[in-house]
């Protein structure tokens, strides 16, 4: 938070510009990074019960 502020008082008009890529593309990446993790964990359960098997 703090390095948004500076870089906001700094470069003014490009700070707010980078604010609001950040706010609309933050959701989608964490979005991005859970449904991988999602995916990664199904796999992982895959494995394992062919294993157990």
């Amino acid at each position: 938070m703090r390095a948004i502020r500076i870089r906001e008082k700094g470069s003014g008009d490009l700070g707010k510009k980078y604010d609001e890529v950040t706010l609309t593309y933050l959701p989608l990446l964490a979005l991005m990074t859970m449904a991988l993790l999602g995916c990664l964990m199904l796999v992982g359960f895959a494995v394992l019960i062919i294993a157990l098997e």
